[in-house]
């Protein structure tokens, strides 16, 4: 999948994870200032420590959001589905490993894959909101 995006931004729970994601974002920053020629910079490209449930979100011009649901408690999944109800419809959302069509029928999966990740093979689950 290859977008325009106009903002990125990643929640991440995990100290040691968000250090990580800001190293890696100013490294791709500069790798693809040097090598990569026509390449779409988001205007907002950036992470936030904190908790997904907690955040407000720009529900208006959301396009997609990717979440790493691989160790997330049911309980935890159905707040996060209800924390996203105020999705438009289009939206496109990307989980690891479980649905969020399980905690909320608004969400439907139309692709399944199976992809390599830094911990192993895990089941990528393309949603888009009804």
């Amino acid at each position: 999948m290859s977008f325009n995006f106009s903002n990125c931004i990643g929640i991440e729970l995990l100290e040691a994870l968000y250090n990580l994601s800001a190293k890696l974002k100013d490294k791709y920053r500069e790798y693809s200032a040097e090598h990569i020629e026509n390449i779409i910079i988001p205007e907002t490209f950036d992470f936030i420590y904190g908790n997904i449930l907690e955040h407000e979100y720009d529900y208006e011009n959301t396009s997609m959001i990717l979440a790493n649901c691989k160790t997330f408690s049911k309980g935890l999944m159905m707040k996060i589905a209800e924390k996203l109800k105020p999705m438009p419809s289009g939206v496109i959302l990307i989980t690891t490993t479980q649905t969020l069509e399980d905690f909320d029928s608004d969400w439907q999966v139309f692709e399944k894959l199976r992809k390599l990740m830094s911990w192993g093979c895990a089941n990528l689950y393309l949603h888009i909101k009804k």
